[in-house]
């Protein structure tokens, strides 16, 4: 058997995770915590292979081959597979958060190549799909490699939002995968949405009220309410040893102590806990969550007075109408 169909045949026999939550919620920063420990290999960008697969591209091998890793709108997994991507996308972050940034180190032919050889079949499955991509990122990174190499339990995916949105068609297609979903307080999450659409109005130099029609308070409202009723829902129909819940607070107050709680759920111990967030090895940030990489902010844990300063009155009691349901 060739190296690479060893290596794909040995990433196949990890599990799936996916990572979802409402955007803003720190799925990122949990995913970069993940990708520090042994025994998981995150996939180092969001992804949009769940919602294409349930929206009618399930069929259509030609998608998946030819536009998937192609156009950058099917999704961010196509700025792994293109150099033109990767510079504008670490240029357009570096602009908007007016700082220098790290990108993980992933060799854009390699990557293409390796998910493409993976896709070659007639027929492909969800899992077909989602191990392609670990498998570009195995052929083109070494930190990714050398993971791959040792006792991989869990292959990891982030997607906000559409990872709860189709858990259960997910768990009907992939038995053994599991869903780790994360909250934070309402109040904590608008203020951090709403500072990040500010700051990408003032880059494109253009205003954004709305969400699907929403005045902006009610639709990040909806949206806070809708992901966590759909954790509840999938809690209820997956159970708690498929679906776990974690809290955004928990995780910035003690880091080590809820990722060693979420190794316990996953069945498997990696030789010890790090607080250190990456992104394919490399120290990463998480919006205003981390400070250079190297730990977590405390002042992320505490939003009420920025919330207190940045909402108007008629803000707050919209947004109260929705969050106490939450």
């Amino acid at each position: 058997m060739p190296d690479e169909a060893k290596m794909l045949a040995t990433i196949k026999r990890s599990r799936l995770l996916f990572i979802g939550g409402a955007p803003r919620s720190g799925t990122t920063l949990l995913s970069n915590l993940l990708d520090s420990q042994d025994k998981v290999l995150v996939f180092p960008e969001e992804h949009k292979t769940i919602e294409h697969y349930f929206y009618g591209k399930k069929y259509q091998p030609e998608f998946w081959i030819n536009d998937f890793l192609n156009m950058r709108e099917a999704g961010k997994q196509a700025v792994l597979a293109n150099k033109s991507y990767i510079f504008n996308q670490k240029l357009r972050i570096e602009t908007e958060y007016r700082k220098p940034v790290s990108m993980p180190e992933v060799n854009p032919v390699a990557f293409k190549n390796g998910a493409l050889q993976a896709l070659q079949k007639n027929k492909l499955s969800l899992e077909d799909i989602l191990f392609a991509l670990i498998f570009g990122v195995v052929n083109s990174n070494d930190y990714a490699k050398k993971k791959s190499e040792k006792d991989l339990s869990y292959s990891v995916f982030k997607q906000p939002f559409f990872t709860e949105l189709f858990a259960e068609e997910t768990s009907s297609e992939i038995r053994s995968a599991k869903f780790l979903h994360i909250i934070r307080a309402p109040n904590a999450r608008y203020i951090s949405a709403k500072k990040r659409r500010d700051d990408i109005s003032n880059f494109k130099k253009m205003k954004l009220n709305h969400i699907n029609r929403y005045p902006y308070a009610i639709g990040s409202a909806i949206v806070t309410l809708a992901s966590a009723e759909l954790a509840k829902r999938n809690t209820a129909i997956l159970g708690d040893s498929t679906y776990k819940t974690i809290q955004f607070e928990n995780l910035i107050r003690d880091p080590k102590a809820t990722v060693q709680e979420i190794f316990e759920w996953l069945g498997c111990t990696p030789k010890f806990i790090q607080a250190v967030p990456s992104t394919l090895g490399t120290p990463s940030e998480a919006g205003s969550s981390l400070t250079a990489g190297k730990t977590v902010q405390n002042s992320a844990t505490n939003r009420t007075q920025q919330f207190l300063a940045n909402t108007s009155l008629r803000e707050r009691l919209l947004l109260n109408c929705y969050h106490e349901r939450s």
